[in-house]
C-alpha cells in the first residue's frame, strides 16, 4: 500500500525494470507459445552477417577494425625495454601464467603460493606431509640463451632444511634452454644440489612419500 492507501502495482514499484516496447517487468516468465514464436522468428530472419566478409561488407571491416588494435611500435618498444628492466631485477612470472593445472595453496611453511602445474601442487603436499620448510621461487639465476640474451631463472623449491642446499625444480620436457638454466645454476650455487622432476619415475617418488 501506498501512502494514499491505494495498492501500488508491481510495475510501478521503483526497484523493478520495466521493458519500455512491452510494459512488462524485465525477467517476465514467457509462455511456451510465445517462446516457439520467438524462436521461428529467428530462424526464419537469418544471420545478418552469413556470408559476407571483411572485403565485401563494411560493417564486418568495422568490427574487425576495432578488434585489431595494433600497438604503435614506440609502445612495443617500451614494453621491450621494461620486460628487459624487470628480468635482470628477478620479477616473477604473474599469477595466471602456468603449465597445466594451476593453483593457489596454503602452505604451514611457505604461506599462500601459486602453484603453475599440479607437478609443482604434488611436490608441494609432498614437502608439507612430511613438515619439510619451504619457499616458493625465491632462488633466482641469470642465464644466456643461444642468441646472447639473458633471462631469469627462478627455481621452484628451496627447501630451508639440509643447511638450505636442496632445490627442486619441476619439468614437464627436457630442452636445451633447460641445460643452459642447469649449467648457469651449477656454476652461481656449487654447493647446492638440484633435484630435477621430469618423469612419471620421478613422480613416483613424490607420490609414494619417499625421499
Amino acid at each position: 500500500m501506498n501512502t494514499h492507501g491505494r495498492a501500488m502495482s508491481r510495475s510501478s514499484k521503483p526497484w523493478v525494470h520495466v521493458n519500455m516496447k512491452t510494459g512488462r517487468p524485465k525477467g517476465h516468465k514467457l509462455s511456451e507459445e510465445t517462446k516457439r514464436k520467438i524462436s521461428n522468428s529467428m530462424c526464419s530472419k537469418g544471420c545478418w552477417c552469413k556470408g559476407l566478409t571483411k572485403e565485401t561488407d563494411t560493417r564486418i571491416k568495422g568490427i574487425s577494425d576495432k578488434m585489431k588494435h595494433p600497438k604503435p611500435i614506440e609502445f612495443k618498444k617500451k614494453m621491450s625495454v621494461v620486460a628487459t628492466k624487470n628480468y635482470a631485477l628477478g620479477k616473477k612470472l604473474p599469477v595466471g601464467h602456468s603449465y597445466g593445472r594451476a593453483e593457489w595453496y596454503t602452505s604451514p611453511s611457505a604461506g599462500r603460493v601459486y602453484l603453475r602445474s599440479s607437478y609443482e601442487s604434488l611436490v608441494a603436499r609432498w614437502l608439507d606431509s612430511r613438515n619439510i620448510p619451504w619457499e616458493y621461487e625465491k632462488v633466482t639465476v641469470v642465464w644466456t640463451d643461444e642468441q646472447g640474451k639473458q633471462h631469469t631463472y627462478y627455481v621452484d623449491f628451496h627447501r630451508l632444511d639440509l643447511d638450505g642446499r636442496y632445490c627442486i625444480e619441476c619439468k614437464g620436457y627436457d630442452s636445451d634452454n633447460w641445460k643452459r638454466k642447469q649449467e648457469a645454476f651449477q656454476k652461481k650455487f656449487p654447493h647446492m644440489f638440484l633435484r630435477v622432476v621430469i618423469t612419471q619415475e620421478d613422480l613416483n617418488c613424490f607420490r609414494n612419500r619417499r625421499s
